[in-house]
């Protein structure tokens, strides 16, 4: 059998991140699972023991990310970049306060993750980045102002990345 594969998934206690955990170890792959909440990346790695590795933090927190970063295993073949999403809001109601939270949890540990990774999969030449954004890149979605702005943000710059990474190949 060939040798397993290995993907780290960000908010992978529940949610998507949590079915997509799932569904790479029924395919017999190795994952490096990342959430605040130890309970159901535990369960993963009860069910799966040599297939799980997990760290609980916060990806918002930018010496967590420096951190993981050490403890990931090589080489590693892709990330699935995935994390909720920030307050509900009307435009008009958000404060500047909120602004920068939100950039925090939905722009700012994405860019510095993937910063982080880039140069490992270069040195691989190999790695898959799969970011999972919402619904609202495609239409706003009524009260998120906050994730319909961001997340605009976050598409502009997947496509400006694969545009830089497809020019320098």
């Amino acid at each position: 059998m060939s040798q397993s594969k290995t993907y780290l998934i960000t908010g992978a206690s529940s949610g998507l991140g949590h079915a997509v955990a799932q569904r790479i170890l029924l395919n017999n792959e190795k994952v490096f699972l990342v959430a605040r909440r130890a309970d159901e990346l535990e369960a993963l790695q009860d069910a799966y023991p040599s297939l799980v590795r997990y760290r609980t933090g916060d990806l918002t927190d930018s010496a967590f990310i420096d951190e993981l970063v050490t403890e990931l295993p090589h080489p590693l073949a892709g990330a699935f970049i995935n994390a909720g999403g920030p307050p509900a809001g009307r435009l008009e109601e958000l404060s500047m306060a909120d602004w920068d939270a939100a950039y925090q949890l939905v722009i700012r540990w994405k860019v510095q993750l993937t910063q982080q990774l880039l140069p490992m999969f270069k040195e691989n030449q190999y790695g898959r980045l799969l970011f999972s954004e919402s619904t609202s890149v495609t239409r706003p979605v009524e009260n998120l102002g906050l994730s319909n702005s961001l997340r605009m943000a976050m598409v502009g710059y997947v496509k400006t990345l694969v545009q830089e990474q497809a020019n320098s190949a």
